[in-house]
């Protein structure tokens, strides 16, 4: 309850959907503030980068793992408790190093589309409404 002008959670990010969006994994390049309807991902593993971890969870299908009777939702709990492989961290590091540059791209990319939207729904309406020509 109540509103923030803060964020909790310095980007890039991974965030779980708990309630609602359960089991979907959501990558955050912008600074974020974390609800109580999701779980956050921090760095056990000390590679820095999250992209490595982003692709684990994605492929974790959470949502088989729903529980609570009355809301659906992620059991904390459960989540953690599944076992998972992990390389050697050197490859985990090399991996990130690879996919950096990509995901970077796609930051680029997102925040190009949205800044092109922006301008479609300033401009089309002077457009049909002949304020402006072309």
């Amino acid at each position: 309850m109540g509103t923030h002008d803060e964020y909790l959670v310095k980007a890039p990010g991974i965030v779980i959907g708990r309630k609602g969006t359960i089991g979907r994994v959501i990558w955050l390049d912008k600074d974020f503030f974390p609800i109580d309807t999701t779980f956050y991902i921090t760095d056990k593993l000390g590679v820095d980068d999250l992209f490595f971890h982003y692709f684990v969870l994605k492929k974790q299908k959470f949502d088989r793992f729903v529980s609570d009777s009355a809301v659906p939702g992620l059991n904390r709990n459960i989540a953690l408790s599944i076992e998972e492989l992990v390389p050697d961290l050197r490859i985990i590091k090399i991996f990130n190093q690879i996919v950096k540059p990509m995901f970077g791209k796609i930051a680029v990319n997102t925040n190009q589309i949205e800044t092109l939207t922006r301008l479609r729904d300033t401009l089309l309406p002077k457009l049909m409404s002949g304020q402006i020509r072309v």
